[in-house]
């Protein structure tokens, strides 16, 4: 599926589609994202912390809210949220993309058999 996930109705409309092609989704694999920031802290628009805050993050957790209730169902699936070497090298530019700071999941759903 294509789809620009810097647009939350489009992250919607692949998961959709792609649960329509598919039929069930077994395996989530979120790995996407890029920091395009050169800003320092205070110089970060408060725009571009919303879009890449969305690019990065919230695309992922749309496509949880998304996909994971079926794997629930059938008490089968996996998630897995790739990241990136800057979640624990912080930088003094680009301080917007939410890697740096982000948390798997993972720890909430292991009891429904979701890993």
């Amino acid at each position: 599926m294509l789809g620009r996930l810097d647009q939350p109705a489009e992250v919607d409309r692949i998961a959709q589609q792609a649960l329509a092609a598919a039929g069930r989704i077994d395996i989530l694999i979120n790995c996407a994202g890029a920091g395009k920031s050169t800003h320092s802290w205070f110089e970060t628009p408060l725009e571009r912390w919303h879009e890449q805050y969305q690019f990065s993050t919230l695309y992922a957790v749309q496509l949880i809210r998304a996909l994971v209730p079926a794997m629930r169902d059938r008490r089968w699936g996996r998630v897995l949220n790739v990241s990136t070497g800057a979640s624990f090298k912080p930088s003094a530019f680009g301080p917007d993309y939410p890697p740096r700071s982000s948390r798997c999941f993972c720890r909430r759903v292991p009891h429904d058999g979701i890993g």
